[in-house]
């Protein structure tokens, strides 16, 4: 059954409200598009978040465990974005609120998000850093992808040499970072590195068995490698990444 839009911003052509899921500087919206011909989240941003719009350069891309991004647009200076619908995902950062997840489980997130990264860099797409928040759990694990600006980082899941400006030379050292936080955080249920210490620029990581002790010693050494300060201690890429989580089962 359809429903009106909110009267704090104009219909946005093409799509019919179903029902509102939620708001959060955007209004979430079920929505049926006709262009697509099925339900979609619909998000509408106001005015004053205008800044918050995703970046087109999502839409259309097209890769198994990356929510798909079917529209970005601007109504009246309304910035709203559609996206695939998934009934009822819950993310992995509620899920983390439960407590940490089984290796094997974590183990496979870990290498979609390293292959999703993959296929970015090949694109020759730039992302912010995958939290757990950015993944979305279910039959087929969907990661949203965010606009590499500040707006998005957290400081607990940046590489060093991100704080430091020099990424532009070390971009595969920051995807592996990028993996082995998120892994960290999956098996931990807890930040890489503690938020005081992200924002003094002085790093506190402690082992991983330390937080867990049923992670295998197998795991914590890859996960912990790809968490070195120095970029060229980490894996040198994202192949050699996948091929050390999979050789630690």
């Amino acid at each position: 059954m359809a429903i009106a839009f909110s009267r704090r911003h104009p219909p946005i052509p093409g799509y019919e409200p179903q029902r509102q899921l939620g708001e959060n500087g955007a209004i979430v919206y079920v929505a049926w598009s006709s262009c697509a011909g099925k339900q979609v989240a619909l998000q509408v941003w106001d005015r004053s978040f205008s800044a918050r719009q995703p970046d087109s350069t999502f839409v259309g891309l097209e890769h198994p465990n990356i929510l798909c991004v079917l529209e970005v647009g601007e109504v009246d200076g309304y910035a709203y974005v559609a996206h695939e619908y998934l009934e009822e995902a819950e993310s992995l950062g509620v899920r983390l609120r439960r407590g940490p997840l089984e290796e094997t489980e974590a183990r496979n997130l870990a290498m979609i998000v390293a292959v999703v990264l993959q296929f970015l860099r090949a694109k020759g797409v730039a992302v912010a850093q995958v939290t757990p928040g950015d993944m979305l759990l279910g039959k087929t694990p969907k990661v949203v992808l965010r606009s590499p600006d500040a707006q998005y980082a957290r400081p607990d899941f940046i590489a060093p040499e991100e704080r430091y400006g020099q990424q532009d030379d070390v971009t595969a050292a920051i995807d592996v970072y990028r993996v082995g936080a998120f892994l960290y955080a999956m098996l931990s249920a807890r930040s890489p590195v503690s938020s005081h210490s992200a924002q003094t620029g002085v790093p506190e990581r402690l082992p991983l068995r330390q937080v867990n002790h049923a992670v295998s010693t197998k795991l914590e050494k890859v996960c912990m490698k790809c968490l070195e300060e120095a970029p060229i201690d980490r894996y040198g890429s994202l192949a050699e990444l996948i091929e050390a989580i999979d050789d630690s089962k």
